[in-house]
């Protein structure tokens, strides 16, 4: 399987666990679903987790081939993407909790929020 899609649902939890040649992944406006677990999915190129209940942290330091995220509209709280290619990779996350983002370097991090790659709320710090 490389992609697999599913919107409006009310499904609360998502394994893909089994799915190592998964590439896009978009689970969006579940009202329920709190985690997502996508550790093993290292071919996953695009994320697009937009408008759920997930909450506390999202890990994708396993994640090295990603380049697309949207996990906006969500409860994240931390957000970590030390994954080697921070460089290539855009991200939406606004609307959430999110106080730290953990990244491959600082600089870099602030360079790709100012040309606007990255979207984060205020108040949002990065940290290696």
């Amino acid at each position: 399987m490389s992609g697999y899609s599913n919107t409006n649902s009310v499904l609360t939890t998502v394994d893909v666990s089994n799915s190592p040649n998964l590439t896009d992944l978009h689970m969006t406006h579940h009202q329920f679903l709190q985690n997502i677990n996508v550790s093993t999915n290292i071919n996953l190129v695009s994320l697009n987790i937009y408008d759920n209940d997930i909450i506390g942290s999202l890990d994708l330091s396993n994640n090295t081939a990603l380049t697309d995220l949207n996990c906006a509209d969500n409860q994240i709280t931390s957000l970590d993407v030390r994954n080697g290619n921070n460089q290539n990779m855009t991200i939406g996350a606004t609307s959430n909790n999110i106080t730290v983002v953990y990244v491959d370097n600082i600089a870099g991090a602030n360079a790709l929020v100012t040309s606007g790659a990255w979207l984060f709320d205020s108040g949002v710090t990065f940290s290696l």
